[in-house]
């Protein structure tokens, strides 16, 4: 269940850290930053399919689409 409370920029960056962190552990010969930007882009690819099961109204604005949006919207500022 989604939890809307937590803020879309602490979501995103919980959720790539749950791809990159094991990366390092595993030994990756690639650079943090480039570990960092290759779990981003997965994030977004898993919510892209995610928010396409979603219907954006129900009567109104959905609020789990536009938290989803908003989180994929922090991804893409994210450095």
């Amino acid at each position: 269940m989604t939890d809307l409370r937590i803020q879309p920029k602490e979501k995103a960056k919980q959720l790539v850290n749950k791809i990159y962190q094991p990366m390092g552990h595993l030994g990756c010969s690639k650079s943090s930053d480039e570990m960092w930007y290759w779990a981003k882009e997965r994030v977004k690819e898993q919510l892209k399919e995610l928010i396409e099961e979603i219907p954006m109204y129900q009567g109104e604005l959905n609020p789990k689409w536009k938290y989803w949006n908003d989180v994929i919207g922090e991804l893409n500022e994210m450095q």
